[in-house]
């Protein structure tokens, strides 16, 4: 079957100087100036005398952020002590007036909390809760600054980063609640919803909110939020999509146009890719991102040795990071050196065994197929961070490929309850259990998710797949028909549909011409450079009776296949033999027996 697989530092910001408000570089929120955070305060001078100033000029107490932070809360108290309803409300507006910093509008909103508490009553109450919501609003909008600069990756985030993305969504969301035209707290809410550990959903939600409210009065917000959408969507032609409008936009901005040409990349289009690169380096000559970008593009084209001396050349630009240096290993996957990765790999666990780069070898290792030492890297990074999602995706993708579909599932369940609403995941887990003979409950799972997500891909993909299996042909066909009513351009839809209707073992089922398009579409979609695609026009062609171009377009798969050492190649060579034979193909559910759609009892639970 041809089918794609669904598989302590708030104190600094407190005293930050307050930011603009606006994004900087033409609306660009990667070229935004994070928040001026305090240097690091050094540990005090052990041999300073008891009451006199250490070297570095602090005092006894080695901690000044702590020390003005108590400052501050006595000073709120002693305000509150003091001060009526009415008086704190004047207070709140004095402070709001001249507010400077992150701290400032901290007082504002702690003044008007109390005030409220002390007995507001009519307008004074209403015009206490407008100033606390737009003082929220400010403070959650500089709080989220930091995450909108996309040129700071996560491990460069400042001690205890997720309670301050927790503050901000709090202030920024109750601010949305209230205020219904605020594209740029939908825009940073969507933002922070990206960061680890967040909603996808809920980032989703918010990027389409802050599109549609900046379409017609922001363009640097609807250019961002178009950016930042792409980055969360599942359909790749959506994604295509979002960019190619936030280009059309800013087509000077540089990182919009490396996004685009990833993009390209992931679609095959690697001339289109190229063309978006080279005006990326055009304007920001130099840069070792796009450059390295380019050598992923170069690579693509099998033009490895040409990639291979960019990104020497591009790494040679940045230091000798950790990061910079496990980059290098998952290029050096990418075009298929894994053993120079496990060898770069091993060096640096010698010099920081973190759970991160055993997870990396471990990945490059099942690309060998190394089984066993992979489920040692794996569990060595488990071992030392049990809540890594990343890594239990990949123990569970190890058991897969081993056809271990029992031992995958309590790890699949286990990624699920962190995120109960991740429609990928949830539907590898509903394939992996209907691979593990259990149709009922792992339909279930999808089904119930299907309720609040109905047009998503990898739900409807995974449904489609476990029908699929148990040779539930028309069930699966009428699956098809709904994702591409919603998603149309999807290559793997279009590629699996094309398949079974190419392929499938019951006549009334099969139809050659529909079958023929939807392959035609997905190869075009893919540039004719996906082998499994190839494979399934050149079934459409055999089913129309036409085995010249059968033959023909699976020579084409086959001798992908080979290039790419891609494991179904001896798949491929079997069809290929057939359409010699001018015999077309049939396909057989792998799954036998009856698989009884789920009917959940009544107030039963699947997640």
């Amino acid at each position: 079957m041809k089918r794609t697989i669904c598989i302590a530092l708030f104190a600094a910001l407190l005293f930050a100087p307050a930011p603009a408000f606006r994004l900087y570089g033409a609306g660009n929120p990667a070229s935004a100036d994070p928040p001026e955070l305090s240097e690091p305060q050094t540990a005090p001078d052990e041999d300073a005398p008891e009451g006199e100033e250490s070297a570095d000029g602090e005092d006894e107490i080695g901690d000044p952020e702590r020390a003005a932070s108590d400052e501050v809360a006595k000073e709120i108290e002693n305000a509150v002590q003091e001060n009526s309803a009415d008086d704190l409300l004047n207070l709140a507006t004095e402070v709001k007036l001249s507010a400077a910093s992150i701290l400032d509008l901290t007082k504002v909103i702690a003044y008007c909390d109390e005030a409220e508490k002390k007995g507001l009553e009519g307008e004074s109450l209403e015009y206490c809760r407008q100033l606390r919501l737009s003082s929220r609003l400010e403070r959650g909008l500089a709080l989220s600054k930091i995450f909108m600069d996309d040129t700071i990756s996560v491990d460069r985030y400042p001690n205890g980063w997720p309670v301050i993305r927790s503050m901000a969504l709090e202030d920024l969301e109750s601010s949305a609640e209230e205020f219904s035209d605020l594209p740029l707290a939908q825009l940073a809410i969507g933002r922070l919803q990206m960061l680890p550990d967040g909603n996808r959903e809920k980032a989703r939600e918010a990027l389409d909110a802050a599109i549609e409210l900046s379409r017609d009065s922001s363009p640097d917000i609807y250019a961002a939020a178009l950016k930042y959408r792409a980055l969360t969507e599942d359909d790749v032609e959506k994604t295509l999509a979002y960019l190619q409008d936030a280009v059309a936009l800013e087509p000077e901005n540089p990182e919009l146009l490396n996004l685009l040409a990833l993009c390209c990349v992931e679609m095959h289009q690697e001339e289109k890719a190229l063309e978006s690169i080279d005006k990326a380096l055009e304007l920001d000559e130099g840069n070792p991102r796009y450059k390295k970008t380019k050598a992923t593009i170069l690579a693509a084209l099998d033009r490895k040795d040409e990639a291979l001396l960019l990104y020497n050349e591009a790494e040679s630009a940045e230091d000798n990071s950790l990061i910079t240096r496990l980059e290098r290993g998952q290029f050096l996957a990418s075009i298929g050196a894994y053993d120079e990765a496990i060898e770069l790999y091993t060096r640096l666990i010698e010099e920081m065994p973190l759970p991160t780069i055993f997870y990396l070898r471990a990945a490059a290792r099942l690309q060998k197929k190394e089984y066993a030492d992979a489920l040692k890297d794996v569990n060595r990074a488990i071992g030392m961070n049990p809540s890594f999602p990343e890594a239990l995706r990949l123990k569970a993708l190890i058991y897969i490929q081993q056809e271990r579909y029992g031992d995958a599932v309590p790890l699949l369940e286990k990624i699920r309850r962190q995120d109960p609403d991740d429609e990928g995941i949830t539907s590898q887990l509903a394939y992996t259990m209907a691979q593990n003979d259990d149709f009922t409950s792992g339909m279930a799972k999808i089904d119930l998710l299907l309720e609040t997500h109905p047009d998503s891909l990898p739900l409807l993909r995974g449904k489609a797949d476990i029908y699929l299996l148990y040779g539930r042909w028309q069930d699966a066909a009428a699956v098809y028909e709904k994702i591409l009513a919603a998603h149309p351009g999807d290559s793997g839809s279009l590629n699996n549909y094309a398949w079974l209707l190419a392929t499938c073992p019951e006549d009334a089922s099969r139809d050659g011409a529909k079958a023929l398009d939807l392959a035609t579409r997905a190869a075009e979609a893919t540039n004719y450079r996906e082998s499994y695609i190839l494979s399934t026009l050149a079934a459409a062609y055999a089913e129309t009776g036409d085995f010249e171009n059968a033959r023909k377009y699976a020579q084409m798969g086959v001798e992908l296949a080979e290039k790419e050492k891609d494991e179904r190649i001896d798949e491929f060579l079997s069809e290929l033999e057939s359409y010699k034979n001018e015999k077309p193909l049939r396909e057989e559910a792998q799954k036998s027996g009856e698989a009884a759609d789920p009917v959940p009892e009544e107030g039963a639970e699947f997640f």
